[in-house]
C-alpha cells in the first residue's frame, strides 16, 4: 500500500470518528417546570415534568376571553378553573417522547418546537391557530404547588 492510499485511509477513518462522536445528540434536561400567563385576552397555565429518557409529561389549559368586561368574581372563577384544569390534566398527562435540537425541544416525531431552553428556566411555545403566538417563561421548582397568578391578572 502506497503511503499516499494510507494517509488518506487514514484521514477518513478520523473524518468518519469525528463525524460519528459530533452526531451525538444532547438529552432534554430533566425536572420541573410551571408558570403562567395572562395578556388580557388569553390566560394561560402551563405544567411540565422532563424525564430521563426524553421523556415529557405536559398540561396547558387556557382561557380565551374578554377578562376587561367580566366582573371579579368571574375573573377568580376563571382562575380557579384554570388551576383545577392543570393539576387534573397533568395527573392525567400521558408521559411523550420528546428530542432536543439545540436550544429547543420537539416531540419526537414532531418538527415544531414545544420549549426553548433558556439557561436554568424553559420557554413554553404556545401556539394559536397553528401559529407561534406566546412565549411563556417556567420556573424550575424542586415540587409541584399552586402557580403564581400571571402579571396583570
Amino acid at each position: 500500500m502506497s503511503a499516499a492510499r494510507f494517509i488518506a485511509i487514514m484521514c477518513l477513518t478520523a473524518l468518519a470518528a469525528w463525524g460519528l462522536t459530533g452526531c451525538e445528540r444532547e438529552s432534554v434536561p430533566t425536572g420541573k417546570w410551571q408558570g403562567s400567563y395572562y395578556d388580557g385576552e388569553w390566560l394561560i397555565a402551563v405544567r411540565i415534568e422532563l424525564m430521563p429518557g426524553d421523556v415529557i409529561r405536559v398540561s396547558a389549559p387556557m382561557l380565551k376571553a374578554d377578562f376587561a368586561h367580566m366582573q371579579q368574581r368571574e375573573r377568580e372563577q376563571a382562575w380557579i378553573a384554570i388551576q383545577r384544569s392543570l393539576d387534573r390534566q397533568f395527573r392525567e398527562a400521558a408521559p411523550g417522547a420528546v428530542k432536543r435540537q439545540g436550544s429547543e425541544i420537539i416531540r419526537r416525531d414532531g418538527y415544531a418546537p414545544l420549549f426553548e431552553i433558556d439557561g436554568n428556566a424553559l420557554i413554553f411555545m404556545f401556539y394559536s391557530n397553528g401559529f407561534l403566538t406566546h412565549r411563556i417563561p417556567l420556573q424550575k421548582v424542586a415540587a409541584f404547588d399552586a402557580i403564581d397568578r400571571p402579571k396583570g391578572y
